[in-house]
């Protein structure tokens, strides 16, 4: 998949572009017109198969990571909620597509100021992905990244820092050493260490995780659903291709 914007906590995308109403307008920088079509297209949705249909998924997957990409996590929250409950109800809890869309919802409850909430969802999502995919999968090394921001969203310092330690030593055992992700790894780190020092403002270093603001620079990625060795939708339960 494309990275579309440069973020540090892990967001994954679900849906993909032929399935989400707003991707090439959320490529080419029209956040506006990408929440337009993609309200459109639930509202139609809606209206034609009712209310819980589990249709409705790309469209709230689309308008809740469009939402997210304009920094309007308060109002992305009811969608991801919903998106969250109708792929549990569908596909079932413990399904990666549904995994996925919880640990969306727990970071951006994070970034929304709603931290509590956020991380009892991450460390859900942090155990499902370690028992099924293994303690050093990227995946569940993400989890444990998006835990260690909402410590340190909580003033704990300490145990954010920690963490980040753990994620990086699990991303240099099953990351390339020239990759993104390890480098996104460190990054983190060493942010969390300069909160930690008080070297960097509290609120800056959590703008740069959200993306915003004109705090540290740490390169992060929107980060795509499992690997799939196919196209897939959150439809058929494939949460779509790694990029």
């Amino acid at each position: 998949m494309t990275d579309v914007t440069n973020f540090s906590a892990a967001v994954l995308v679900i849906c993909l572009p032929g399935n989400d109403p707003g991707w090439e307008l959320r490529k080419a920088g029209d956040l506006a017109g990408a929440e337009a079509v993609a309200r459109k297209a639930l509202a139609e949705h809606v209206k034609e198969h009712g209310k819980s249909h589990h249709g409705k998924l790309p469209f709230l997957d689309s308008l809740s990571l469009t939402l997210f990409q304009g920094r309007r996590f308060a109002e992305a929250m009811p969608f991801l909620k919903e998106s969250a409950r109708t792929s549990e109800r569908h596909l079932g809890a413990a399904h990666d597509a549904t995994v996925s869309r919880c640990a969306n919802l727990g970071i951006i409850s994070v970034f929304a100021g709603q931290n509590t909430e956020g991380l009892k969802i991450l460390r859900k999502v942090r155990d499902l992905r370690a028992s099924k995919l293994g303690q050093d999968h990227k995946l569940t090394l993400m989890a444990m990244g998006n835990i260690a921001i909402a410590l340190a969203q909580a003033g704990e310092m300490d145990q954010a820092v920690h963490l980040f330690r753990d994620v990086l030593t699990g991303m240099a055992r099953s990351q390339p050493a020239d990759g993104p992700d390890l480098a996104a790894a460190r990054k983190n780190l060493e942010l969390a260490m300069s909160l930690a020092s008080g070297q960097t403002d509290k609120k800056k270093g959590m703008d740069a995780w959200a993306g915003r603001g004109d705090g540290p620079a740490v390169p992060g990625k929107l980060r795509a659903g499992p690997l799939s060795g196919k196209g897939g939708s959150p439809l058929s339960g494939d949460p779509g291709t790694s990029r």
